[in-house]
């Protein structure tokens, strides 16, 4: 990235302050499940834009492998989980009749 030749310093600064924004927004963003693509205006430049296109679709279907990925990992966590309740129910429930003879 260039600076611009005149007032050097602001834009310098103006920079880092966006940089330091946008990591910040993009770490919140991810924290509530998205997944974030991020192109630049660079990137929509004739010369450019197919290259930008198949890279965003590309990242597009890696994420969906990924949310499905995540999405099998908690179906299985949750079948888990109830096949344990119900094993211990059934303990429960056995120990109960037990004392009742």
């Amino acid at each position: 990235m260039h600076l611009p030749k005149s007032n050097t310093e602001f834009w310098a600064a103006k920079i880092a302050r966006n940089k330091e924004r946008d990591q910040v927004v993009w770490r919140e963003l991810e924290a509530k499940g998205w997944a974030v693509i991020i192109v630049w205006e660079c990137q929509l430049k004739k010369s450019s834009i197919t290259d930008t296109v198949e890279t965003v679709i590309n990242q597009i279907q890696e994420n969906c492998r990924v949310i499905q990925c995540k999405k099998d990992e908690r179906r299985r966590a949750r079948a888990e989980y109830l096949d344990e309740r119900r094993k211990h129910k059934a303990l429960e429930e056995s120990f109960r009749a037990a004392r009742n003879r």
